[in-house]
C-alpha cells in the first residue's frame, strides 16, 4: 500500500461515528488509562503485605511488580495494531475484561505464582487498554484543537492512577488485607467496559493487514529487552542470563526492523521517524513517560524502605507531584487549543502522522499529532 492510498484509508476510518458522544467515549478511555497506572503504584504499595504474608524472598519479591511491566512493555505496540484491524472498541473491552480478571485473582490469590499470574493477566489488559483507549479519543473527537484538550485529559488519568494507587494500598493495609486493594482496579475496569458498550461505537481500519512477522518480533525483542533491564538489575547485567537475554533482544528487535522497512503493511512504518520533528516528539515523550513514571516508583520504594513510611503516609506525600502533573496536563491541552501549532505557520497545516502505542505505525490507532489548517 502507497503512502496516498494509506492516507486516505485512515481519513475515511478516522471520522467519528454519527450519534457518538466524545464525553462518554472520554470518560470510558480515562477510567480504562487509570487502571493500567493505578494497577503499577498499587502493587508497589502492596510489596511489603506481600512479603510478609506469603513469605517471599527478596529475590522473588521483584517480578511482582516486574512481571505486569514486562508483559505491558512487551505487547502494547502490538495491541495497538490488532486495535486497528479487530475494532478499537473490541480490543478496549477485552482489556477492560482481562484487566478486571487480573484484579479478582489478586484479591484471591494466597501464592506467589498466583500473584505472578494475576499481575501477568492485568499486563495484558494494561497493554491492550493503553492504545485503544487513545484511538476511542482521537477518533471520537475530529477538531484538533478539540482533541488537544480531550488527549490532555485522558494523559492526566495517567497521572490520577498513579497518585490514587498508594492511596488504595495504604487504606486496604490499614483497614483489611493488601488483597482488598486490588477490588478497585476490577471495580473501575468494569465501569469502564460498561460506558464503552453503551456509548462507545466500533470503528477499524478494515485495509489494515496484521503484520505477524512485525507483531512476533516485537514481542520477543520487547519481552527479551525488559527482562534484561529488570533482571539485570538484580544479578548483573554481565550475568549468563543477562547477557543471553541481551543478544536475543538485539537479534530480534533487529529482525523487527528489517520486516518492517520490507513489508508491504509494516505494523510501525519506521520511515515517518525521518521527519526531525516527529522524531523529537517522540523522543520527548519517551524521555517524559520514563523519566516521570520510573521517578514515581522510585519514590514510592524509598518512601516506604528508607524512610519507612506506611503506604498511606506515601499516598499522601505524593499526592502534590501528582496533582501537579494533572494540573499541567489539563493547562496543556488549554495551550494547545488556543495557540496554533507553529507548524501550521509555516506550510498551512500539520501533516497528519499516526501512531501505534509509543512508535509510529500506518494505522489509526493514535494519531497524536494534529492536522491543523
Amino acid at each position: 500500500m502507497n503512502a496516498p492510498t494509506a492516507l486516505r484509508d485512515a481519513a475515511r476510518s478516522s471520522g467519528p461515528t454519527r450519534g457518538e458522544r466524545p464525553l462518554p467515549v472520554l470518560i470510558a478511555a480515562c477510567l480504562g488509562l487509570f487502571t493500567v497506572f493505578l494497577q503499577t503504584t498499587q502493587t508497589i504499595g502492596t510489596l511489603s503485605a506481600v512479603q510478609d504474608d506469603l513469605g517471599v524472598t527478596a529475590a522473588d519479591l521483584v517480578w511482582v511488580p516486574s512481571m505486569y511491566t514486562l508483559v505491558v512493555a512487551s505487547c502494547v505496540l502490538g495491541a495497538g495494531a490488532l486495535a486497528d484491524r479487530w475494532g478499537r472498541r473490541a480490543v478496549f473491552l477485552a482489556g477492560a475484561a482481562t484487566m478486571a480478571a487480573g484484579g479478582v485473582v489478586l484479591v484471591l490469590a494466597g501464592s506467589l505464582a498466583a500473584v505472578l499470574a494475576g499481575q501477568a493477566i492485568a499486563g495484558v489488559g494494561g497493554a491492550l487498554i493503553t492504545p485503544s483507549s487513545l484511538a476511542l479519543v482521537t477518533h471520537a473527537v475530529p477538531d484538533p484543537r478539540r482533541r488537544a484538550g480531550a488527549i490532555a485529559a485522558w494523559a492526566a488519568a495517567s497521572g490520577l492512577g498513579l497518585a490514587i494507587g498508594p492511596l488504595t494500598a495504604g487504606l486496604a493495609l490499614r483497614w483489611w488485607t493488601w488483597h482488598t486493594a486490588f477490588w478497585l482496579n476490577a471495580v473501575v475496569a468494569v465501569l469502564a467496559a460498561a460506558v464503552a458498550l453503551r456509548y462507545v461505537q466500533e470503528s477499524r481500519n478494515g485495509s489494515q493487514h496484521i503484520d505477524w512477522a512485525g507483531q512476533f518480533t516485537a514481542i520477543g525483542g520487547l519481552a527479551l529487552m525488559v527482562y534484561w533491564l529488570i533482571d539485570g538489575g538484580h544479578h548483573g547485567y554481565g550475568s549468563g542470563r543477562a547477557l543471553a537475554a541481551a543478544a536475543g533482544a538485539v537479534i530480534l528487535l533487529a529482525a523487527f526492523v528489517v520486516a518492517e522497512l520490507r513489508g508491504q503493511a509494516p505494523m510501525v512504518d519506521l520511515r515517518l521517524l525521518r521527519d526531525p520533528s516527529y522524531g523529537a516528539s517522540l523522543l520527548l515523550a519517551a524521555a517524559v513517560l520514563f523519566g516521570f513514571v520510573g521517578l514515581s516508583l522510585l519514590e514510592v520504594l524509598w518512601l516506604q524502605r528508607v524512610r519507612g513510611l506506611t503506604a498511606l503516609e506515601v499516598g499522601v506525600q505524593l499526592l502534590a507531584q501528582f496533582g501537579t502533573f494533572i494540573a499541567a496536563s489539563v493547562l496543556a491541552g488549554v495551550l494547545v487549543r488556543r495557540l496554533r501549532p507553529c507548524g501550521a505557520h509555516r506550510h498551512g497545516h500539520a501533516r497528519p502522522k499516526r501512531s501505534r502505542g509509543a512508535l509510529p505505525g500506518r494505522g489509526t490507532t493514535a494519531p497524536v499529532s494534529l492536522d491543523v489548517r
